[in-house]
């Protein structure tokens, strides 16, 4: 799987939850409902241009999955 593929799945599923939200009207903008994962979303797709900065993720996830499954081993 490449980044490509990677980045066009994470974007119908974006997509996909986008199109399901519904839109809330209110007068104070302070109010107004935040999903503060947009910063997060942008850094991701950034992070998908830079190889270096994926393979630095999968690392950290395989060495996590890695020791959860060693922990589990143990229980």
């Amino acid at each position: 799987m490449t980044t490509e593929d990677i980045k066009r799945i994470f974007e119908n599923k974006l997509n996909e939850k986008i199109k399901n939200q519904k839109v809330i009207f209110i007068k104070n903008e302070n109010e107004r409902p935040k999903n503060g994962s947009s910063k997060e979303i942008v850094e991701f797709l950034e992070s998908l241009k830079d190889n270096t900065v994926m393979k630095k993720v999968v690392e950290n996830t395989s060495n996590q999955v890695i020791s959860l499954a060693r922990e589990y081993k143990y229980l």
